[in-house]
Order: structure tokens, then sequence, then C-alpha cells
């Protein structure tokens, strides 16, 4: 009962807000998202539907890189994620909306060129029907990439990942916020033991996707190999 007053109004994810950004300060965390900017392959202009955009990190960086000519609209059920996302992010471009993506996403068929969705998949209650619900919203020809941990996923090797690169005064001011991350995850892990959350391995995902309609799927490993990266095309 306790889990479910949670997640219905979110609570979990509005606490995970405070301690999340910690998660930019390490490395593996960059790269991940370094990769999915890669993957996409903007060119600019582009219209963009971010599925769970958490704090707006993917947003930052598209700002970073200068890609601020692209339209996205950033789609997440915490107001606190959606706060820090609007904070950090100023750009005109950039459409935050409080939605539950586990319901019929409001907009038109055939509608963005990109659909991206990063570390929320596993969240969801019915994974197939939401990534039909992207298959509809994508034009022909466009590209979806979704990242979600894989089964057995382990935060340790992330941490031990940045760790090989940072300095000590860093890893000791980043630990009492990276310990506290580390029991949300043990949470989540927890919850997917349970089928509450899911968490596939790369064939179960290639099946999803193949069976959702999407052409031209590859998975690989990222985030310190604990991460699945998928790409496909409507």
């Amino acid at each position: 009962m306790w889990y479910n007053i949670v997640m219905k109004n979110s609570l979990l994810w509005d606490i995970y807000a405070k301690l999340y950004d910690t998660l930019n300060l390490l490395e593996p965390y960059q790269k991940l998202h370094q990769e999915v900017l890669q993957s996409l392959e903007l060119k600019g202009g582009e219209r963009i539907l971010d599925a769970g955009c958490g704090t707006g990190n993917f947003e930052k960086l598209l700002q970073n890189k200068g890609l601020n000519n692209v339209k996205v609209e950033a789609l997440d059920f915490s107001q606190a994620m959606l706060k820090r996302a609007k904070r950090k992010n100023g750009n005109h471009s950039f459409n935050f909306q409080h939605f539950d993506i586990n319901d019929r996403l409001p907009f038109p068929d055939n509608h963005f060129d990109r659909v991206v969705s990063v570390n929320a998949v596993y969240a969801l209650k019915e994974p197939f029907s939401t990534l039909q619900e992207f298959y509809r919203v994508l034009r022909p020809g466009g590209k979806i990439l979704i990242t979600n941990p894989k089964y057995c996923a382990k935060i340790l090797p992330i941490f031990f990942e940045h760790a090989k690169k940072a300095k000590m005064s860093e890893i000791l001011f980043m630990l009492p916020s990276l310990t506290l991350i580390g029991i949300f995850n043990l949470f989540i892990k927890l919850r997917g033991a349970k089928n509450v959350y899911n968490f596939f391995d790369q064939q179960e995902l290639w099946d999803i996707l193949q069976g959702t309609g999407y052409l031209g799927i590859s998975i690989n490993l990222v985030y310190a190999n604990q991460t699945l990266l998928a790409v496909g095309k409507k």
C-alpha cells in the first residue's frame, strides 16, 4: 500500500530529484548523454519528444552543444524534476510539461523527428503500450532512442569507473549524495525483482522494439556496461 501511494503521487521521484543532478558529476553519466546525442544524429531544426525528461540534463546538453534551434517537448510526471529542468534550461524552444507517459501522448500521429527516453522505460506500467505510442507520434523515417538499465544492472561499476579518473577529494565530496543515490537504486532494483519495474536483456528489448514495428534496430551497452542504448527507425 505504501508503495502505491508513493508512486501515485510521484513522491519517490520528487525526493530523488533533490539528489539526481549529482549524477552529472560522474564521468560515465556524462558519457552516456554524449552517446545519446551522437546516436540521434541531429542536424538542427528537428522536433524532439523527450519522454521522461527528469531534471532536463538532455536539454542542457543540447544547449551546451549549440543546438538551440531544435524544438523539444519534454515530459515528466515529477513536479520536482520538472522544476529543476525548467530552472536549468531557459530556451523557449524547450517546452516542459507535467505528464505521465503511461497515458496516451497528447500529440498527433507522425509529429516528431526523434523520440528520446533516457532511463524511464523501466518504470512504465506497460512498456509495450508506451513504445507503441512513441511509434505513433514518430514520423516515418524518424528515429527512436531509448536507454534502459539492463537486467541485473549494478550501480557500483558506474562509481568505480568514475573513480579511476577522479581525485580523492572529489570522491569524498560526492560520497554522501552517491550513497543516497545508491540506496534509491537498490530500492529500484528490488522493485524490478518483484516485476514492478521492467529490466530487459538485449534480446528481450530487441524483440519488444521489433514487435512494435521499429526497423534497423541496434542495441549497445553504455554507462559502464550497465545500461542498454537502443536505436530504431519508423
